[in-house]
């Protein structure tokens, strides 16, 4: 997911910051970070992503849209496109 929004966001030149955890695989890491993705870590043990999410999100331009990896309409929506 973290891939997908960075390059989409690279296509559309609109920026993506990317919530992911400090443990995330580094070849995921650095695809998301190659497609243009900045990446803010957490860590998955002690906090929790959304309120990180929160916090970043204040730090951004109004008008930025948080997108969850999986919890959402339109994310389960595409994601269940994909399927034959």
């Amino acid at each position: 997911h973290a891939q997908a929004i960075a390059l989409a966001s690279k296509l559309h030149g609109i920026p993506a910051t990317i919530i992911m955890p400090k443990d995330a695989p580094p070849l995921k890491l650095k695809a998301t970070q190659s497609y243009g993705g900045n990446v803010v870590f957490y860590d998955r043990y002690t906090e929790l992503r959304d309120e990180v999410a929160k916090r970043v999100k204040e730090t951004l331009p109004e008008g930025t849209v948080f997108i969850p990896p999986y919890d959402h309409k339109y994310v389960i929506a595409g994601q269940g496109t994909v399927g034959k």
